[in-house]
């Protein structure tokens, strides 16, 4: 199981990440709503300061209903490894970009079954891995924060039969994550808000506990 700590907003925060073997470095990319969002060139800029290092770690840059044009220009940069898409993007957008390099959409629980399965099929063989997250974009902007019930572990245990790759996201802290790893056993664990000292800045005691409740200290 990989992890990735989202919202990284300075280099500061990016660096005791990388320091912890993480898998995955996301960064919100101009979403100014959110109080975890970078510009595109404060992105670079951080970006272009760690890229040297020699750890191993993939940039996700996740995007919210962005044009064609700020993608592009991300893209262009040559620092993006996989782009994230958390908007309202369709399944034919996404192609177009799984075209050219590793992509990953979210997609926020409703709290029906049928209604979310559903959705979330469209996107099959237009995305390379599902992140199913508790709450949507504008959800995290509110702090209004959805729990996972019974119903989305059984959306999660039927989108795995069906061998989908999926990203567990929305609430995950160092105390709460290994009771979801053990019902839900997702491929990739994404935690921003959990392991923050607050909303844009994170905590590098918290980001380490998190690593070591999951890996038992074997790479932290």
């Amino acid at each position: 199981m990989k992890i990735k700590f989202c919202g990284i907003t300075n280099l500061e925060d990016a660096r005791d990440a990388i320091s912890l073997n993480i898998d995955y470095l996301g960064f919100v990319v101009d979403f100014p709503k959110s109080p975890r969002s970078v510009s595109i060139e404060k992105f670079i800029n951080i970006v272009q300061n760690i890229k040297e290092e020699k750890k191993r770690f993939k940039i996700v840059a996740v995007v919210v209903n962005m044009p064609e044009k700020k993608i592009d220009m991300l893209l262009t940069s040559g620092l993006v490894g996989i782009l994230q898409f958390h908007g309202d993007e369709t399944p034919e957008f996404c192609d177009k970009y799984k075209k050219q390099i590793e992509v990953w959409k979210a997609f926020k629980l409703t709290g029906d079954l049928k209604k979310s399965l559903s959705e979330i099929e469209k996107f099959r063989g237009k995305i390379d891995k599902f992140l199913i997250d508790a709450s949507s974009a504008e959800d995290k902007i509110s702090a209004k924060r959805k729990q996972y019930n019974f119903q989305d572990f059984e959306l999660f245990k039927i989108l795995q039969k069906k061998k989908y790759q999926l990203i567990l996201a929305g609430g995950l802290n160092p105390e709460n994550v290994q009771e979801y790893v053990k019902k839900l056993n997702p491929a990739i664990i994404d935690a921003a808000s959990g392991i923050e000292k607050y909303p844009g800045k994170k905590s590098k005691a918290k980001m380490k506990k998190f690593i070591l409740s999951l890996r038992g200290g074997e790479r932290a």
